[in-house]
């Protein structure tokens, strides 16, 4: 009788732990954002990593950053846009459409 309270216990406990999960999901994701730009939360080094942070998400999308704000307090966030290099084109380099 014991082993079964505990192994209603230990499942409950398994269930609780489970629900509670996807109500996490992407909590430590450092940007939000898409192939136009996007936005970090403010951090006490972000003054040091934003420039590669931005360059890293935008060159996934072979763009290149540039900051247009930045925060300077907690609870801020700073911003960036991803834009096509100058004299980017698609047809001389062979890309076109194809990521």
């Amino acid at each position: 009788m014991k082993f079964k309270a505990q192994l209603v216990t230990s499942l409950l406990v398994a269930a609780v732990l489970l629900a509670a999960a996807p109500a996490g999901a992407g909590w430590f994701d450092i940007i939000e954002g898409n192939d136009t730009g996007g936005i970090v939360p403010w951090s006490p080094d972000l003054r040091a990593t934003l420039p590669a942070t931005a360059a890293a998400h935008c060159g996934s999308y072979r763009k290149v950053a540039f900051i247009t704000s930045y925060a300077r307090r907690p609870g801020d966030y700073a911003g960036f846009i991803c834009v096509f290099p100058r004299g980017y084109d698609p047809v001389r380099t062979g890309d076109g459409w194809r990521w």
